[in-house]
């Protein structure tokens, strides 16, 4: 009995050893991976996106999927300009970065020292207060939606600077707590403009996107101005079909810039990608601009693992 178990036991691992080990699944490419993530967005006559990956200050691949205009069957590709929306406001940022590095501007100052129209609301409201969202400042959108806007109606800084003017008080001592405030970018974006003595627009793109080699990207400040290849953007209605959704701002600083995906400049290139950003030979920027579900005005870049 115990040879008998011991062929039985033999016979099993002889047969185990002869058969072939189970083929690994093998990995996307990155190209695969993608286009595998968009496939999900690819209805026809529907908006979509474009996604740009950038690894080692390289772009490595550029994919899209969907329309950009539906009423005339536009294709997004490589060249379609977004909206960026808020993800203009490190372009505000740095502006502002550039005036202090010149001495211009401390991020210390007073908000009034720069635009004394400001109401005085009991406390100092700093530079620093603006740009990292603790200035307690009521946020613009919400002070014109009190006074009757619609999210349709045309907006320019003009329009919002009447409601940041008007305010009567804080929603918190400056500095004290955190909350998105695009008031403040409003602000810095007019605070720009005072000190460099020219329109804020044509400041950051002589000073960012020229030099960046970003030559298809600008602060959009009129609300009237033509984009070429600007993306339409939408949104699904009660019946589940798509319906165009203005994006009628005419604001700079909190938003306002719009950009397409192709590559950038190499010295863009490197201030994306500088030495010590969060960036490996296992990782990869993923930049990704959208058409629909109000994704028109909508950018997002992050870091992602391959």
């Amino acid at each position: 009995m115990i040879a008998k178990r011991a062929m039985i036991g033999c016979w099993v691992c002889g047969l185990l050893a002869a058969c072939p080990p189970p083929t690994a699944a093998q990995p996307d490419s990155p190209r695969e991976a993608v286009q595998r993530l968009l496939s999900r967005y690819a209805s026809p006559g529907s908006p979509g996106m474009a996604v740009a990956v950038v690894q080692g200050g390289e772009t490595v691949l550029v994919e899209s999927v969907g329309l950009a205009h539906l009423e005339h069957n536009v294709p997004i590709d490589g060249g379609t300009v977004f909206h960026t929306a808020s993800v203009s406001k490190q372009f505000t940022a740095a502006a502002v970065l550039l005036l202090e590095r010149e001495g211009r501007l401390s991020l210390d100052d007073d908000v009034r020292d720069y635009v004394p129209e400001v109401p005085h609301l009991g406390e100092t409201i700093r530079l620093r207060h603006l740009l990292w969202h603790t200035s307690g400042l009521r946020d613009q959108w919400q002070l014109l939606g009190a006074a009757g806007w619609r999210e349709d109606d045309a907006v320019t800084n003009r329009h919002v600077w009447r409601a940041i003017v008007r305010q009567r008080a804080l929603n918190f001592e400056p500095g004290s707590q955190e909350m998105y405030c695009n008031t403040g970018y409003t602000l810095l974006a007019e605070i720009v403009s005072r000190v460099s003595g020219e329109p804020f627009a044509a400041y950051c793109e002589r000073e960012l996107f020229e030099p960046l080699g970003m030559h298809a990207t600008l602060f959009h400040d009129d609300v009237h101005a033509v984009v070429p290849r600007r993306a339409e953007s939408y949104i699904r209605g009660e019946s589940g079909s798509w319906r165009r959704f203005g994006l009628s701002f005419g604001t700079v600083g909190r938003n306002g810039a719009a950009h397409n995906r192709r590559r950038p400049g190499p010295l863009g290139r490197r201030a994306a990608h500088r030495p010590g950003a969060r960036e490996g030979p296992d990782r990869a920027h993923v930049r990704a601009g959208a058409s629909g579900d109000r994704r028109g005005d909508l950018v997002r870049e992050r870091p992602v693992h391959r």
